[in-house]
């Protein structure tokens, strides 16, 4: 497969990003939505900056650049950031726990990294690692629970790439329908599109309501998720019709986004019998997001299965390597 040499580049090339050694923060910075929305998004290139981050939340980066001059972002164009830790010694092991796959140590040694005196924008980026370790570990609820309670410190968009949203086919955890139920009635967004997502398969007509309300949210990122997971209301004979549309659509997200709908399509297509397709999909998610390592070697198992059902022993064994790499 092409697909898979041209996916297993763009991981090497991410992993050696995400792995350089660096003395200055550094920001990838895309192009402002309403703007790209006009043009072909592919035309538009990410722009990367250096420099000391002074503040990154809800509203705007603000960068002293590696020339002394003050930048400011608005925060919904940053797609990824990769600190100088104000606490190394804390807060590097405690992420190499989470990107070898120990998370119930990772959440313990983030719960003591975030609280260790780092910046409050680095807290942010630290508790979102957190939410992963304890969505890795099965503990939806809780992971739930930190994010709600990360919405308000008011964070920046790609941190909303850590929701724990449910995107593939599964029934609600036991322990977390209680909390989302009483959520579904919350007058705070997030909690609200947690509770929706989770309780689409059970309460579905409840469900879809809230997701139309979100739509219509002030706040953009909640509702281009919200949108995104009203696609799991379509039927599995609508879904090759449908698949354009999400494809354009996913492609206009910030990349962290993307994570989610990709994982949604690559489910879906699973499940209607496109196997060749879902495994491109499938792919795309451990290449592109394999920061979020439970996610990324997920993806990859899945594809494995795939793969091993149509016989396409050279591809499994090429995967198998790469999930080995990954872990």
């Amino acid at each position: 497969m092409s697909y898979f040499h041209l996916l297993v580049c763009c991981l090497l090339l991410h992993g050696g990003r995400l792995c350089a050694q660096i003395e200055l923060d550094v920001v990838l910075v895309g192009p402002d939505v309403p703007q790209a929305l006009e043009k072909d998004w592919k035309e538009h290139e990410t722009q990367v900056y250096k420099g000391s981050i002074k503040q990154l939340d809800s509203e705007k980066l603000i960068l002293i650049d590696d020339q002394q001059r003050t930048r400011t972002i608005p925060s919904r164009r940053v797609e990824e950031v990769t600190p100088v830790w104000a606490k190394p010694d804390v807060v590097e092991p405690a992420r190499e726990l989470l990107l070898t796959g120990k998370y119930g140590e990772a959440f313990r040694a983030l719960d003591e990294a975030w609280k260790s005196g780092i910046p409050q924008w680095q807290q942010r980026l630290v508790i979102a690692e957190l939410v992963q370790a304890l969505v890795a570990s099965g503990n939806i609820k809780f992971a739930c629970i930190y994010f709600s309670r990360l919405v308000d410190t008011n964070p920046p968009s790609l941190i909303y790439a850590d929701m724990p949203l449910c995107w593939t086919t599964r029934q609600v955890p036991a322990d977390l329908r209680q909390q989302v139920e009483e959520w579904l009635s919350s007058d705070k967004e997030p909690e609200l599109l947690m509770a929706a997502s989770w309780l689409l398969s059970g309460r579905r007509e409840e469900a879809r309501a809230k997701l139309v309300q979100l739509q219509r949210s002030e706040n953009k990122i909640l509702a281009q998720l919200a949108i995104a997971q009203s696609w799991r209301l379509s039927t599995p004979p609508e879904t090759m019709a449908q698949f354009p549309k999400w494809q354009e659509f996913r492609e206009k997200l910030i990349p962290p986004l993307r994570i989610g709908p990709t994982e949604f399509m690559a489910d879906r297509l699973m499940r209607i019998g496109e196997p060749e397709l879902a495994v491109a999909q499938w792919m795309r998610v451990a290449a592109e997001h394999a920061d979020k390592h439970f996610r990324a070697v997920k993806a990859l198992e899945n594809a494995k299965q795939l793969l091993q059902r149509e016989g396409e022993g050279e591809e499994v064994r090429r995967l198998e390597k790469w999930i080995e790499n990954l872990k």
